[in-house]
């Protein structure tokens, strides 16, 4: 496996910084931890469903909030299946994360930009 220290070298015909080597392991430990984080959201939710239930709020309250789980359970299994392939894509191309987070960000289309106000 590599070493996730070793420096990133892209055969794109530039040398990253290291900056911009910090900043691509970072977003790719960012982007293999979505799974998980995607997970937690859900069982919150549904949790959160649970409570409300319990505490006899209205049902239409309770009824949105299953619907968000419902919805949060969705986007989990979708993160983790884009985030699964890419993750054997990566071994299958014998990259570090950070050279391909930067290949993911390079290949980008403008409708995937960040929102405003994220970076």
């Amino acid at each position: 496996m590599n070493d996730p220290t070793a420096p990133v070298v892209l055969d794109l015909g530039w040398q990253p910084t290291d900056a911009e080597n910090t900043l691509a392991r970072h977003r790719g430990a960012a982007r293999v931890g979505l799974p998980a984080h995607a997970r937690h959201t859900a069982e919150t939710a549904r949790w959160l469903a649970d409570t409300a239930a319990y505490g006899r709020l209205p049902r239409p309250i309770i009824d949105q909030l299953v619907q968000a789980a419902e919805i949060l359970d969705a986007a989990a299994e979708a993160i983790t299946g884009r985030v699964d392939a890419e993750e054997a894509e990566r071994l299958r191309l014998g990259e570090d994360r950070a050279t391909y987070q930067q290949r993911l960000e390079r290949g980008r289309q403008p409708a995937e930009e960040d929102p405003p106000g994220r970076s």
